[in-house]
């Protein structure tokens, strides 16, 4: 089996860019693909979006979704919103959300509590989202990740 590390590799398979770096990979059938733990893969793309200094897009919060394993009405009930209105953030695709900060903030520390459940964590995380992002990053920069 033929491996190699990419310096930097872009991962579309979210619905957003997320660019991992020396990315570990494997020729299967003819094609390079991304040779990682995709659960360790998504908890670290979680992580970066909560920690991100970009605004949320529509892709990034369906896949936030999708990690916590909720459906729209699950969601919306979690965040104090109406199911339509997660729809018509989720329809934002590659824009910003541009729901309230305060609504983001509760998605962003809602991540570091299901993944690390440390109140201290979270206090540090809720301290750097005092200021709102001013752009969005539709790009996700990861470190490397370790083989699958």
């Amino acid at each position: 089996m033929e491996k190699k590390i990419i310096k930097e590799f872009i991962d579309l398979g979210l619905g957003f860019p997320v660019k991992i770096h020396n990315a570990p990979m494997v020729k299967v059938r003819g094609v390079w693909a991304l040779s990682v733990d995709h659960n360790l893969l998504n908890k670290s793309v979680a992580i970066a979006l909560a920690h991100s200094d970009g605004r949320i897009t529509g892709n990034q919060l369906k896949f936030i979704r999708y990690f916590f394993k909720m459906t729209l009405k699950e969601f919306g009930a979690r965040f104090g919103v109406a199911h339509p209105t997660v729809i018509s953030w989720e329809k934002k695709f590659k824009k910003p959300t541009h729901m309230e900060w305060g609504t983001e903030k509760d998605i962003r520390m809602e991540i570091v509590n299901r993944i690390y459940n440390n109140p201290e964590l979270i206090g540090k995380l809720f301290s750097n989202l005092t200021a709102k992002p001013k752009h969005s990053s539709e790009e996700l920069d990861l470190p490397v990740l370790e083989v699958a």
